[in-house]
């Protein structure tokens, strides 16, 4: 485990915080609870979108009041159809009520949704000279990308003053954070919202993400395991910044307290989800301003369930 001692030396020699980019969130007022709250739910409505027709409104069993208000339309759904190695799943979405496109992307699901999360190898972008992207992340999004676009550009053509955003939970917030640098690098203006966000690459690609234009909100809760991993240790994996921290479990988490937010700044710091000194929950990884579920009898324990022998890594990132 990390010692105090160790601790102390890297907030004394600055590596707490490392690489900022051009997001600087000086205090939790600066930080749009109802907004991240609402496209949390986005986020959760994957679960129930896989298979959702085109034209159809998004579907959502429970923890959406938000979307089901805003009565957006399936432009694209995406399941093992479109992505048959890596199983990714989401849909895009038009919701005129707010003048947006939705691409959402699911996280968790299945067995071949675990063989992409663990495939930590790292390759090479075209994006930026030296940055390398999570090859399992990297995979699924070029196997998915030729729908997400057609999907984009369709609803584009139909509203094109609509907002993009790009959303998503777990591994489909990995998905959403490789999808938003390949789109901004061909020119889509976009937003970024992530839960539960994995890792997704080194430090020069995760500070190219940071510095994109566009807003970005990677959003931690707590102890989540998720967040750590692959650990940093590990072919020198780094996050995008800034990040921002829901620490404990308010009873309504819809309208998270200001003062149980917290901001950490830097690809690599060690004072929010990271801190060495909290022991990881996944419990926390099923919550984000609400459940992240679209079913009604879902409970917390059953949402992107972490499979035994994860935790080995989760624990080598508190060595």
């Amino acid at each position: 485990m990390l010692s105090q001692i160790f601790v102390a030396s890297l907030l004394t020699s600055g590596l707490l915080a490392t690489n900022v980019g051009n997001r600087v969130y000086n205090k939790p007022n600066d930080v749009p609870v109802q907004e991240l709250s609402r496209y949390s739910e986005y986020a959760a409505a994957t679960y129930c979108n896989a298979n959702t027709p085109a034209g159809e409104p998004v579907a959502c069993e429970a923890n959406c009041d938000e979307v089901l208000k805003d009565a957006g339309t399936i432009i694209q759904s995406f399941n093992t159809g479109q992505a048959p190695n890596s199983d990714i799943a989401g849909y895009v979405a038009v919701v005129p009520s707010r003048n947006e496109i939705i691409f959402a992307a699911r996280g968790t699901a299945s067995n071949q949704n675990w063989e992409t999360n663990l495939n930590f190898a790292l390759v090479n972008s075209l994006l930026v000279p030296g940055g390398k992207f999570h090859l399992g992340f990297y995979n699924a999004w070029i196997e998915l990308s030729p729908d997400v676009r057609a999907a984009i550009d369709k609803a584009q053509a139909l509203h094109p003053d609509f907002r993009l955003n790009v959303v998503g939970h777990s591994l489909g917030g990995a998905i959403a954070a490789v999808a938003a640098a390949h789109l901004r690098g061909d020119g889509y203006e976009l937003d970024l919202y992530t839960y539960g966000q994995p890792r997704v690459g080194n430090d020069i690609i995760s500070d190219y993400i940071s510095q994109s234009p566009g807003k970005l909100y990677r959003v931690t809760h707590e102890a989540d395991p998720v967040p750590r991993l692959p650990p940093w240790q590990l072919f020198g994996y780094r996050h995008t910044s800034p990040e921002i921290w829901l620490a404990g479990n308010p009873s309504d988490p819809k309208n998270w307290p200001v003062e149980d937010i917290k901001i950490c700044n830097g690809n690599l710091n060690f004072l929010c989800n990271t801190n060495p000194f909290i022991k990881y929950d996944p419990v926390d990884h099923g919550v984000y301003f609400g459940k992240m579920s679209c079913f009604k009898n879902a409970t917390v324990d059953a949402v992107n369930t972490i499979p035994e022998g994860i935790s080995k890594f989760v624990d080598d990132e508190r060595t």
